[in-house]
């Protein structure tokens, strides 16, 4: 049940970041940013997340909070 859940969810976060701009294969490389950037300060806040993702060269990519509690989820359940 657990895989379903995941892949779901994958599913959900891949087309949100195909929708703000990021292409598919891409998106291995902005969740290993997103996760690096997190394990460095996991109580970091969306702003201080998408400062850092614009230092690592995402700037035409704007994180919303959505997109940011997806992209959260997704690295939880990995």
């Amino acid at each position: 049940m657990m895989e379903s859940k995941n892949s779901d969810l994958e599913k959900v976060l891949f087309n949100q970041l195909e929708k703000k701009g990021i292409e598919q294969n891409q998106i291995p490389l902005f969740i290993k940013d997103f996760f690096n950037t997190i394990s460095v300060n996991d109580s970091a806040d969306l702003s201080q997340i998408e400062n850092r993702l614009y230092v690592l060269g995402w700037t035409d990519f704007e994180l919303d909070y959505h997109t940011f509690q997806l992209t959260k989820a997704y690295i939880e359940n990995e």
